[in-house]
């Protein structure tokens, strides 16, 4: 997400609390220019190469479907429910 972003010209800010949780804010300039509203180009070489992400997602169905398509695009997918209540 962080490369998307500061390739677009933007910026993210993240603002974390124990309990309360996390909150992005994500930048990106102002265009002039229109949506495509062509053809849709589809990727034919997988965006992973075998990095490994750490997936952490309380809810059993998202954490799944994340799981599946960060996989599908090249990447090994750890996955956990939480972590330590402290």
């Amino acid at each position: 997400m962080y490369g998307i972003i500061t390739q677009a010209g933007g910026d993210i800010r993240i603002y974390s609390e124990l309990g309360l949780g996390t909150t992005f804010n994500i930048l990106l300039p102002v265009t002039r220019e229109s949506a495509s509203t062509g053809n849709v180009v589809r990727r034919t070489r997988q965006a992973g190469g075998g990095e490994t992400i750490l997936v952490v997602e309380d809810e059993d169905a998202i954490r799944e479907v994340t799981r599946r398509i960060l996989s599908r695009n090249g990447y090994n997918v750890l996955i956990a429910s939480g972590g330590p209540r402290l």
